[in-house]
């Protein structure tokens, strides 16, 4: 039955790609891999097609109406909180506090699990850590663009790491309009998805406030294509809106909505641009026009001696690891068919550090799970293993990445692209590492056994420890 739900019983065979090359199969109801097996494979039929993952992406795309009308038909439905017991919430939490520190973002960061997660747990400890409250707001049904306009849509409210429930915008604005806040107060926005730039402005003057923070964790104030990439397979490196460039890509779409959106925010509101990275902010800067108060970078992480012994040089292949979800736009399709291919080779062993495996691939799994429990798990983890290099072949510009620094201070070298934004920025600034042009580069140096050259043996690395940022904590004013 395996095959009518699309599983494949290999790597190296597609049930999908077989049925959609062959409709004869399809259409006798016949069971695709038998079929190759028994007849197909005589008959010269290919197994699956050899057009690559960037086709399969984009023959299986959806437009942005298509993804807002999914989430419109996957949101559960949402029965507002009382606001009387917000407000009694909110003012019980308020007394005797130092501070009221705001935020957004596009969902609920001690339920998920993601770097904007981590990096708001960070900052909700930090700032509490320093006397003040922490109040959270973040769309509680995802959604996969910004809004325009004043919405009745439920926002999730979350107080000092506590999930309060769901309440409408206005009725925030209501509550904290009537709290006497005689208290330092800030805000930060993490993420406008899901978001509109009145509801924000409303809810930030509500507070009694006008100056603040935006983190661009991604270039969602550039595109709705968050990450830059046209059609999901290829950097774009935002084109001007309306250019041919642009409108060949499904995010064109919603782009104007963005740009109109943030630009309405940083000119209603005081905004201090953050970023992670100076190859972040330098995108950003290329592709939008925004009134920024300010401008800072300040790194999620630096690299600073460690006191840990570096492993004895190991004997044995090289080991590879992709650290991270198996994602496409992280570039596990690349991983994945760098295994396939040179897993036979003595020469290579293949890891892959993340929280779920993907089976059936000749590639070791060891389960890392990274969280503000344990920061450390991947950098630790590569260097229990001694993996020799990390493949972060991320399809877009990374803001900053935080397995490259978790390579980086395990003594990996790191292998990239030249699209990886502040991945390639870090390697060619002196990281351990090489970026390569291109996919074909990356297997001609695993034929030549070129990139042996990166192995722990040969570079004899040190160890290094890693220090977090406490996010927008490092920008506030001291109580």
């Amino acid at each position: 039955v395996g095959w009518r739900e699309n599983r494949d019983p290999g790597p190296g065979f597609s049930v999908a790609d077989y049925l959609e090359l062959y409709p004869d199969v399809a259409a006798a109801g016949i069971h695709p891999f038998i079929h190759y097996v028994t007849q197909g494979r005589q008959e010269g039929r290919q197994p699956r097609h050899s057009m690559g993952f960037r086709y399969e992406v984009v023959s299986k795309i959806k437009t942005l109406a298509q993804r807002q009308a999914d989430a419109e038909r996957w949101a559960a439905p949402v029965l507002p909180g009382s606001v009387a017991d917000l407000a009694a919430r909110l003012r019980r939490g308020l007394e005797g506090s130092k501070g009221l520190h705001l935020t957004f973002s596009h969902d609920n960061f001690v339920k998920h699990v993601g770097g904007v997660q981590f990096c708001l747990k960070r900052e909700s400890q930090e700032v509490q850590a320093e006397g003040r409250v922490h109040l959270h707001l973040y769309p509680t049904n995802p959604w996969p663009t910004v809004r325009a306009g004043t919405s009745a849509t439920p926002l999730g409210v979350i107080f000092n790491g506590d999930t309060l429930g769901d309440f409408l915008a206005t009725d925030i604005q209501t509550v904290l309009d009537n709290l006497a806040l005689p208290i330092a107060r800030s805000f930060a926005v993490h993420s406008m998805l899901g978001h509109s730039s009145r509801d924000v402005i409303d809810t930030v003057r509500s507070a009694g406030m006008n100056a603040g923070f935006f983190w661009a964790h991604d270039f969602t104030s550039v595109c709705a294509g968050v990450h830059l990439l046209r059609n999901d397979i290829e950097n774009c490196r935002a084109p001007p809106p309306g250019s041919s460039a642009c409108q060949i890509c499904v995010y064109s779409a919603g782009r104007a909505t963005h740009v109109d959106q943030h630009q309405r925010l940083f000119a209603s509101l005081d905004l201090t641009l953050v970023t992670p990275s100076q190859a972040a902010l330098a995108t950003l800067k290329a592709g939008t026009d925004l009134d920024v108060r300010a401008e800072r970078v300040l790194p999620h992480v630096v690299l600073k001696p460690a006191t840990d012994v570096p492993p004895a040089p190991r004997v044995g292949p090289f080991r590879l690891a992709f650290p991270g979800g198996a994602l496409v736009h992280k570039g596990w399709p690349i991983f994945r068919e760098l295994a396939l291919r040179f897993a036979p080779d003595p020469r290579y062993e293949f890891f892959h550090l993340s929280t779920e495996p993907q089976p059936g691939l000749p590639i070791t799994h060891h389960k890392v799970s990274v969280s503000a429990v344990q920061p450390f798990a991947m950098r630790d983890a590569m260097v229990d293993l001694r993996i020799d290099a990390a493949l972060i072949w991320s399809l877009c510009q990374e803001t900053f990445s935080f397995a490259t620094f978790e390579a980086w201070a395990a003594g990996a070298a790191i292998v990239t692209g030249p699209d990886s934004g502040n991945v390639a920025a870090v390697v060619l600034e002196g990281a351990p590492g090489r970026v390569l042009s291109d996919d074909q580069a990356l297997v001609a140096d695993f034929a030549s056994g070129k990139i042996l050259e990166l192995s722990r043996a040969v570079r004899r690395p040190a160890l290094q420890d890693l220090a977090f940022s406490r996010m927008t904590a490092d920008l506030l004013e001291p109580l």
